[in-house]
C-alpha cells in the first residue's frame, strides 16, 4: 500500500480517572484502531506530571502500561500509535491522584453499646461522633448540639467516575459551631446537628471544586444527604499576563467530549482589563498575572451529582462551568471581579438556533443561592477572510459583525483563529467567576394540551 492512499491511525488513551496517591494505574489504549487494519505499535509518554514526581511508565510500548501516581496532583498522559506507516496525533488521558490523611472510622465500629432495655434518644446515641479524645466530627463548641433537637445527617461523596472519594471534608456552611468531618473509606460520613430547618452541607477537598447541597433537617432523625461527585480542577492553566500589549488574550480549558457532544471553554481578555481578588469580607486584591482555569461540571453521567448546587426548579440541567483564578485562591478570595466583560465562548454542542439568548445564572457560595444575569447569545461564524471572522449574531443568516454586542474587530480576528467557518458559539460576557450557569429552562412542548380534567363532582 503506498504512503499517499494509507490512513493515519487514530490513538485512544482511555477515560480519564481519579485515584488515591500511591495507586498504582492501569492505562488502556487498546481502543486505537487503524482503518487500513494495519499492526500498530503504541508509544505512551507523560506530558507532564507533579513537581517533584519520579512515575515512570512501565511497558510504555504496550497497549496497557501502568505507573504509580505516587504524589497529589495531575499525571497528564499521551499515547501516539503508529501503523509502520505514520504515526497518529496524540491523545490525553488525565489522572487525577489525592492524598488522604487519617480517615475516621465507621461509627458503627466505634459506637458504644446501648442498653436495649434504657430508653434513649439520637442525642444519647450518637453524642459519641463529637466527644472523647479522638471524635469522628472534630472542632464542635461545646454545649452546640441540644438534646431535644440532636440530629445526624449522613451522606456519600464519590469521584467523577462514580468511585468512594475519602478525606472530603464535610461542614455547615456559616455554623462553624457544628465543626467538621472527613468521609471514610468507602465515601460515606456521618454529621451531628441540631435539626429543624434548612442546614447548607459544605463539601471541600484541596485540588477539587467545593460543592453545596441543601437539606431539610427534622428533629431527632437521621436524615439522608443525596450522593454527590466531586470533580478536580482542570488540568489546563493559562497564564494571562493583563499588563502585555496584546489587544485580546486567549484562555482555554480542556477539551470535553462526552455523548451530547464536544466542546472547550475559551475566554478572550481584552486589553486594558483589570482584575481584582475578592476577599473575604469585602477587601480586595489587585491582580496583574492570572493563572486561569475552566472546570466543566456538567460532563458524562454523573454530571448532576457535580453540580456546585442544586438547580431551582423549571430550569434544566444544561451546561455548568467555573472559571478559576490559581492567584486568588492561594490568597483564600470568594471571586475574582474585571473592570470589563471576559468573554466566554463555548461551541453550540446542543443545537440551539442562531440569534437566540443564553440564559444565565452565577452561584453565590456565600449566599447559597443562584444569581440571574444578563444572557448571552448564540453566534455563528459565517466566514472567514482576511483573518478576521463574519458573524451572525440575529439567526437570520447575514453578517452583521456582533455590532449591538460590542464585538470588537480584535474579537472577530480571535475567533477566525480559534473556529472555523460554520461554527455556532455561545457567547457570554462575564464580570467575575464565580460558578456559571447556562441553563435554558424546561417545560412541556409547545403543542401540548392541557390534561383532561376530572368531572366535578
Amino acid at each position: 500500500q503506498s504512503a499517499g492512499m494509507n490512513t493515519a491511525p487514530i490513538a485512544d488513551a482511555g477515560d480519564d480517572l481519579t485515584v488515591a496517591a500511591g495507586s498504582t494505574v492501569e492505562l488502556d489504549g487498546s481502543g486505537s484502531s487503524d482503518a487500513d487494519g494495519d499492526a500498530i505499535t503504541y508509544d505512551w509518554s507523560f506530558a507532564s506530571i507533579p513537581a517533584g514526581s519520579g512515575a515512570v511508565l512501565t511497558a510504555a510500548a504496550s497497549s496497557t502500561p501502568s505507573f504509580v501516581a505516587d504524589l497529589q496532583g495531575s499525571y497528564d498522559v499521551q499515547l501516539v500509535v503508529d501503523d509502520g506507516t505514520e504515526p497518529s496525533l496524540a491523545d490525553h488521558v488525565v489522572i487525577t491522584a489525592y492524598t488522604t490523611g487519617p480517615l475516621p472510622p465507621d461509627p458503627e465500629d466505634v459506637a458504644p453499646v446501648i442498653d436495649a432495655g434504657v430508653p434513649t434518644n439520637i442525642f444519647a446515641a450518637t453524642e459519641f461522633l463529637y466527644t472523647g479524645e479522638d471524635p469522628i466530627q472534630t472542632a464542635v463548641t461545646p454545649g452546640t448540639i441540644m438534646p431535644e433537637q440532636a440530629a445526624v445527617i449522613r451522606g456519600r461523596v464519590l469521584t467523577r467516575e462514580g468511585n468512594p472519594l475519602p478525606g472530603v471534608t464535610i461542614s455547615i456552611h456559616g455554623h462553624a459551631e457544628y465543626g467538621q468531618t472527613l468521609s471514610r473509606i468507602d465515601g460515606e460520613f456521618d454529621l451531628a446537628v441540631n435539626g429543624g430547618g434548612l442546614l447548607r452541607l459544605q463539601y471541600d477537598k484541596v485540588g477539587f471544586m467545593t460543592v453545596q447541597r441543601q437539606l431539610d433537617v427534622p428533629w431527632q432523625q437521621f436524615s439522608r444527604a443525596p450522593d454527590v461527585r466531586l470533580i478536580p480542577r482542570d488540568i489546563n492553566a493559562t497564564l494571562i499576563n493583563l499588563a502585555a500589549p496584546f489587544p485580546v488574550q486567549v484562555a482555554r480549558g480542556s477539551e470535553v467530549s462526552d455523548d451530547d457532544g464536544a466542546r472547550q471553554a475559551t475566554l478572550l481578555f481584552s486589553q486594558g482589563t483589570l482584575a481584582e481578588a475578592v476577599l473575604p469580607g469585602g477587601s480586595t486584591l489587585p491582580l496583574s498575572v492570572l493563572s486561569v482555569r475552566a472546570t466543566e461540571y456538567t460532563a458524562g453521567p454523573g454530571g448532576p451529582e457535580a453540580m456546585p448546587a442544586v438547580m431551582p426548579d423549571g430550569i434544566g440541567y444544561t451546561y455548568a462551568v467555573e472559571f478559576t483564578v490559581d492567584e486568588a485562591e492561594a490568597a483564600g478570595a470568594t471571586s475574582v471581579s474585571f473592570s470589563q466583560p471576559v468573554i466566554n465562548y463555548l461551541e453550540n454542542f446542543l443545537g440551539f438556533p442562531v440569534g437566540s439568548p443564553v440564559p444565565v445564572a452565577y452561584y453565590e457560595k456565600e449566599k447559597g443561592a443562584w444569581v440571574p444575569s444578563a444572557n448571552g447569545r448564540v453566534i455563528q461564524i459565517l466566514d472567514v477572510s482576511g483573518g478576521i471572522a463574519a458573524v451572525d449574531t440575529d439567526g437570520d443568516g447575514q453578517p452583521d459583525d456582533g455590532l449591538a454586542l460590542g464585538i470588537t474587530d480584535a474579537e472577530r480576528q480571535q475567533l477566525a483563529a480559534l473556529y472555523a467557518a460554520g461554527q455556532s458559539l455561545w457567547r457570554v460576557a462575564l464580570s467575575h467567576f464565580t460558578p456559571c450557569d447556562f441553563n435554558w429552562p424546561v417545560g412541556p412542548p409547545s403543542d401540548a394540551t392541557a390534561p383532561d380534567q376530572p368531572p366535578p363532582e
